[in-house]
């Protein structure tokens, strides 16, 4: 009962220390980071999770954007998805464009 659950279940992975204990509204990803820390693991996950990224979009072509958030974050993801609608596509052989 978060904002998660406003999001498609395919349309969201999570960099996980483990495979949830009960189902959840998302994709997980097991890490191979150090599970629990703040420090090293924080960097190591956010990596992971833009490798693991660039791997999905190029394999489902049909994803235009990613967002990378915090599990202590709350996502607005009426204004997200009008943020990132209203931006024009990256030209083709450019790279795309940050929002933030």
């Amino acid at each position: 009962k978060t904002w998660a659950g406003q999001v498609p279940r395919d349309s969201l992975v999570i960099i996980g220390d483990a495979e949830p204990k009960e189902p959840v509204a998302a994709t997980v990803h097991t890490t191979r980071c150090p599970a629990h820390s703040h420090w090293e693991g924080a960097c190591c996950k956010y990596a992971e999770a833009v490798v693991l990224a660039q791997k999905l979009m190029k394999m489902d072509r049909s994803f235009q954007w990613v967002y990378f958030t915090d599990d202590d974050a709350y996502v607005r993801i009426g204004p997200l998805a009008n943020a990132l609608v209203s931006q024009q596509p990256p030209i083709s052989g450019k790279q795309g464009v940050v929002v933030g």
